[in-house]
């Protein structure tokens, strides 16, 4: 067939594996930037963080979606995927070069806190739509359209690697950038941290500018889809495509384990991060350990996609891939619950000065948070995408635009909300560890039994059926 020699072409992998490198690459320094801006300079503190995502992420990714589900009906995908990176990146680089200098010069004014959190949030949201835009829902969408179930099994693993070298390269980088050696030697601005920004969202546009010209080469190796929704149904509409989700049972569990992933792991994260900027207080700190997480975090994600991730995705069955990832979660999590919560016992019985416990508590969710997604990028995810590709072809787009799009952002809105109340209820976000635990465990709990149902129904022919 010719999809099977246009697919063994080392060309074509070399393109695939390119794009999603550098993809994942800008997500990650845009990862360590966004969260910079939102805990350790703009925002003030990690509790910006759940309203940034349920005032802004949520209604912008679901604005995100229907458009896509307009546009995708009259544009090429890679049209779209080509007009999408101009505009991310050119908004960052403009952001950094130009706003946020003339942003700090109006530090005094009355208005400014307001401007401040605002400018934050539009830079955060911006960055966070990078993923299920540009990798999850353009460039997946892309590869699903155009690989059978074989194919994807064999080619996954390797486009995870891809992904995880990128995170693995932008860990370096983001360090490098807000490094004073090469703010000594490329001062462009005379605020040291402002140099940082500019120089990685430099990086930021150039790797988009490359990432596009490997799409548009990748995207002529394929049969043309022009109009993916076209040929099916010339009506499509973000209402169709929400009830095509509630008469698909697998979809609802998947939408369900998608949306609590999020809830569960978040929770914890974002009490993290606060503990973080206890201990890096300056934003050149704060984001220089954010490139470190992110070079720990690669590094085990690329030692799962070469060793973990092909032998279990291929020698055992759909559920044993997917349940890794909640069972792992439910454990390191309760770990790092514990150790926060029972900050007295800890010290106590560990005989810990009050700086030992911090570097301890830092330490755990360093672990937490480089093992858990490290094996969500490399099993987890990929078990999604293999859901997918079991549908026919005709609704694998519809899927992804409501997984991808509205179910994992509602699960960040979840949990954003669930964050803030929590805090409003407890005084502070520390001091709302321990009902955040009993929220986030109970969730991972049941993202357990709902991978094993879902797992349950890929065994039946339901699916394929769809």
């Amino acid at each position: 067939m010719l999809k099977s020699i246009k697919l063994s072409s080392v060309k074509v992998f070399s393109l695939m594996f390119g794009v999603i490198f550098l993809l994942n690459l800008n997500y990650t320094i845009l990862k360590s930037a966004r969260r910079t801006l939102a805990v350790a300079d703009l925002g003030g503190s990690a509790i910006s963080i759940p309203f940034f995502e349920l005032f802004g992420t949520l209604p912008a990714a679901l604005l995100m979606t229907y458009l896509l589900t307009k546009i995708l009906k009259k544009m090429s995908l890679k049209r779209v995927f080509i007009s999408t990176m101009t505009i991310f990146t050119i908004f960052f680089f403009l952001f950094a070069a130009i706003y946020y200098p003339k942003l700090i010069l109006l530090q005094k004014s009355i208005a400014t806190p307001y401007l401040l959190k605002g400018s934050s949030m539009a830079f955060y949201v911006m960055g966070e739509l990078w993923k299920p835009t540009l990798i999850q829902i353009l460039f997946l969408g892309f590869i699903n359209l155009n690989l059978s179930m074989d194919e994807a099994k064999s080619m996954y693993p390797s486009l995870m690697l891809g992904a995880s070298l990128g995170a693995v390269v932008a860990g370096p980088l983001t360090v490098f950038c807000n490094s004073k050696l090469l703010w000594k030697l490329a001062p462009i601005n005379s605020s040291h941290w402002n140099n940082s920004l500019i120089l990685m969202m430099l990086v930021v546009l150039a790797v988009g500018l490359i990432s596009s010209v490997f799409f548009m080469l990748l995207s002529n190796s394929f049969p043309q889809q022009e109009k993916p929704f076209e040929k099916e149904n010339s009506k499509f509409s973000l209402k169709e495509a929400i009830s095509f989700f509630f008469q698909s049972k697998p979809l609802r569990l998947m939408g369900w384990i998608v949306f609590a992933d999020y809830i569960a792991y978040s929770l914890a994260e974002i009490l993290f991060l606060e503990v973080l900027k206890l201990k890096y207080p300056l934003p050149t700190d704060y984001c220089t350990y954010m490139g470190y997480l992110s070079l720990w975090h690669s590094a085990l994600t690329v030692l799962s996609a070469l060793i973990l991730a092909p032998f279990v995705l291929k020698k055992t069955k759909w559920i044993t891939s997917a349940i890794i990832l909640p069972i792992g979660l439910l454990c390191v999590e309760g770990i790092f619950f514990f150790t926060v919560v029972g900050k007295d016992i800890t010290i106590s019985l560990l005989n810990l000065s009050t700086e030992s416990y911090l570097s301890l508590v830092v330490a755990i969710g360093s672990i937490l948070y480089c093992s858990c997604r490290a094996i969500k990028y490399t099993l987890f995810d990929p078990c999604k995408e293999l859901a997918f590709i079991q549908m026919p072809k005709s609704s694998r787009m519809k899927g992804k635009i409501i997984i991808d799009g509205l179910c994992s952002k509602f699960g960040r809105g979840a949990s954003s909300a669930t964050a803030i109340y929590l805090t409003a209820l407890s005084g502070s976000l520390l001091a709302s560890a321990t009902l955040s635990s009993v929220v986030a465990l109970s969730v991972c709990i049941s993202l357990i039994f709902a991978t094993s149902k879902l797992g349950n129904q890929l065994d039946t022919p339901e699916l394929a059926s769809i």
